[in-house]
């Protein structure tokens, strides 16, 4: 379906949470990093009517966080709260907690806020006037930043000379235009990087790291927004139909980035890249670990033995027959050459609740 049925439908329509719906207490725990989870976190924490609701955002991947005993047992807490009805003192507890990211330092984890986005971080415009650069005032000259599909993507940077934090949901609206093709599938990343533009490594699992970065996407086709859901921080596609492009054919996007809490110090820089979306199967655990399983098939009947296989590892050119054909991957409409126009009438920026301290 996912290949077959891309809009809107009553088939997808009938399988989105009913939000608004949920009134039983709620204790919710978010990421910032997460593809799958982060944005539906965090609406749910927006949208459920629940009167007794908390949120928790860690500055982990999910799973070390959660068996942390401190938080089970906080968790617990909740539980027995609300499941036995103990009155165990749960509704002391801060309604809001967020972490600060701060890769190459140390993380503020718990810091107690009223709401999230938490008040005070206004937005501002991060305008795209030159090749690399980003910059809060806007440039009158129009100018266009290109790259190939194969391999290219465009960066922009803006540097920090004081200490500052960015909290909460960012939009990039960008004037695009895509050369020998009819269709753009864009992957879009904002992150803090060192004051030569190398990214910051932080560990967010034990024997695990990576750049902290949020992230959004965006088939250019699919642009159309819907009015009665989007905001102007948080633009929500509509999913109906497609415009396509035409040649040399320059259109609006809006995209919106995920929430992210990140601080900054002077001397490090705020990082914009623009990508084509890169559509690599990810089939886990295959190509990752190193198991047996069925030649022919993921499962098998109690009391058979059917004839194994051993994985060890390697990428996705490693699974099996069998699941590289239960794909579900639309093959990317990217071809030829994406141009980013900015400046003048097609002023390309980055919005961002960007505070200096």
């Amino acid at each position: 379906m996912a290949a077959t049925e891309q809009d809107m439908t009553p088939y997808w329509a009938d399988k989105a949470a009913r939000l608004e719906l949920i009134e039983v207490p709620a204790y919710i725990v978010a990421s910032y990093d997460n593809v799958a989870h982060t944005y539906g976190t965090f609406d749910a924490w927006r949208r459920i009517s629940s009167k007794e609701k908390w949120l928790r955002v860690h500055n982990k991947q999910e799973w070390p966080d959660f068996y942390d005993p401190v938080h089970q047992a906080e968790l617990k807490r909740f539980f027995d709260r609300y499941l036995k009805g103990e009155k165990n003192g749960w509704e002391e507890t801060p309604k809001v907690r967020i972490s600060v990211l701060d890769p190459g330092h140390k993380d503020e984890v718990d810091r107690i806020v009223e709401v999230f986005p938490p008040n005070g971080y206004d937005h501002i415009k991060l305008h795209i006037v030159d090749a690399s650069s980003l910059s809060t005032m806007s440039s009158k000259k129009s100018g266009v930043v290109s790259y190939n599909v194969n391999g290219g993507s465009a960066t922009f940077l803006l540097p920090i000379d004081h200490e500052a934090e960015l909290i909460g949901y960012s939009k990039l609206r960008l004037f695009v235009e895509a050369d020998g093709a009819d269709d753009m599938d864009l992957t879009i990343y904002l992150e803090k990087v060192d004051s030569a533009g190398r990214a910051i490594i932080r560990e967010t699992y034990p024997g695990g790291a990576a750049p902290t970065r949020t992230a959004s996407y965006l088939r250019v086709s699919r642009r159309a927004l819907d009015p009665v859901l989007s905001t102007e921080i948080d633009p929500v596609f509509l999913l109906q139909g497609e415009q396509r492009l035409s040649p040399k054919e320059v259109v609006p996007v809006d995209i919106g980035i995920w929430p992210l809490a990140m601080r900054f110090h002077p001397g490090e820089q705020l990082k914009l890249t623009i990508e084509p979306f890169r559509n690599d199967p990810v089939n886990l655990p295959f190509g990752q670990a190193a198991i047996d399983l069925p030649k022919n098939s993921f499962t098998f009947e109690p009391g058979t033995e059917p004839e194994m296989i051993h994985l060890a590892g390697g990428g996705p050119a490693t699974m099996p027959a069998w699941a590289k054909s239960q794909e579900v991957m639309p093959p990317s409409r990217n071809k030829g050459v994406h141009h980013i126009h900015f400046g003048a009438e097609c002023d390309s920026y980055l919005l961002v609740p960007l505070k200096k301290l």
